[in-house]
């Protein structure tokens, strides 16, 4: 499975373009795709890409038990991420959001899209 369709990598370009110009924050930015480790161990809401290296995205990120953190990610870097059982990153087919960052970020429960 391809973890960024075509439609999700031009949103999350549009949306890079906007935070570098400064007229959005990161935390304001609705997050275009939700990527996760099938065992539940990880979790990524990814809100832009940087229009100059389209490999780097950004959004808020949860590993573990950690407390979800807005992060910078390496695409290339989370193929190579397994979970127990060899559950490889796969995209949220269904996720729907409606929130911003900010929004996930103070509960991130995973959810489709709230």
């Amino acid at each position: 499975m391809e973890l960024l369709r075509h439609e999700a990598r031009e949103r999350l370009i549009a949306n890079g373009h906007a935070a570098q110009a400064g007229t959005v924050r990161l935390g304001e930015l609705v997050p275009v795709v939700r990527l996760y480790l099938g065992d539940g161990r990880g979790q990524w809401l990814l809100a832009a890409l940087d229009p100059a290296d389209e490999d780097r995205a950004y959004g808020l990120v949860q590993l573990g038990i950690q407390a979800p953190h807005f992060a910078a990610v390496r695409l290339s870097d989370l193929p190579a991420l397994q979970g127990m059982f060899d559950t490889p990153v796969q995209r949220d087919r269904y996720f729907r959001p409606r929130q911003s960052l900010a929004h996930f970020a103070s509960d991130p429960r995973p959810r489709r899209g709230d």
